[in-house]
């Protein structure tokens, strides 16, 4: 039996493809982007977040820790054993455990809850992480929705072995394919991995005629200006794409989650652009001859 590791299962999502949804969010992603929103999905280990403002100081987790691990919802890695008891004591939500192994099995119990609001349109959207991170998984979770007739889309960051994840490439209906940046040296830059992959995995994807859309994260002063997305243009017309670009301006929502995870928010150049810049970014695609718009 296969497990997969995820962070957790969003139903009724309106934002994740057509149709009424459900999301299954896997964790672990082999990109470190600077601006990353969802710091809890880059580790293919689970974590625990705490939330200081929640902590009532009741120091429940302390007493059930086995390990000498937590001290008032902070967590020593070096002690703890990732039981989880720490968490599942906390009586205010204030620690809570990032991530949880699953199977299939249980995934699709959660799934079917939903099946009756799909309505021909809805299905599930597998999100990340990077989903074909864990392509056996991914490629069971894909067939079982196929049994029941479910569309699925898959959100990936087209960093992964194309070898490895084409079984479930060829499994699923859409792809959602996010593109950081217009070349090697700024994608290294600020996601820390080669953007060869990705490219090679964009030509993959539309040499199986999938039904794919790029996504591109803009991210004033790191990728949001006009060169750079000239350039990412430039990589999709090489690619042969026809399809939608949607553009994301950047938000720092999920700064707060590093502190809660014990780390630092790195992105400090980081700005969210204009209304006039995104119309402008959006002229830039319509100059080379595709359909862009603005998402969020």
């Amino acid at each position: 039996m296969i497990y997969g590791t995820i962070l957790n299962i969003q139903r009724h999502c309106v934002h994740d493809g057509p149709g009424l949804r459900t999301t299954v969010f896997f964790k672990g992603c082999p990109l470190r982007c600077e601006w990353c929103c969802n710091p809890e999905s880059q580790s293919f280990e689970q974590e625990y977040m705490y939330v200081k403002a929640r902590c009532i100081g009741c120091k429940a987790c302390e007493a059930v820790c086995q390990e000498n691990a937590c001290k008032g919802g902070i967590i020593d890695p070096f002690r703890c054993k990732s039981c989880g008891l720490c968490a599942g004591e906390c009586y205010s939500g204030a620690l809570k455990v990032m991530g949880s192994q699953v199977t299939v099995s249980q995934v699709m119990d959660e799934i079917l809850r939903d099946e009756g609001y799909y309505e021909g349109r809805g299905g599930v959207t597998v999100s990340g992480g990077e989903a074909f991170a864990q392509p056996e998984f991914l490629r069971e979770l894909l067939e079982a929705c196929k049994r029941e007739r479910i569309h699925t889309l898959v959100e990936t960051c087209g960093c992964f072995s194309w070898e490895a994840g084409l079984g479930a490439a060829a499994l699923a209906d859409m792809i959602y394919f996010d593109i950081k940046h217009g070349d090697e040296e700024g994608y290294r830059k600020y996601t820390g991995a080669s953007m060869k992959p990705v490219v090679d995995n964009l030509r993959n994807f539309l040499a199986l005629e999938k039904k794919v859309t790029v996504r591109i994260p803009i991210v004033k002063g790191c990728n949001g200006d006009e060169e750079t997305l000239g350039k990412i243009g430039a990589v999709l017309y090489g690619c042969g794409y026809k399809g939608q670009v949607h553009l994301l301006p950047y938000h720092a929502y999920g700064s707060v989650k590093y502190e809660q995870l014990g780390r630092s928010y790195g992105c400090t150049r980081a700005e969210r652009p204009s209304g006039k810049e995104m119309k402008a970014y959006i002229a830039c695609f319509r100059e080379r001859g595709f359909e862009a718009v603005c998402y969020g």
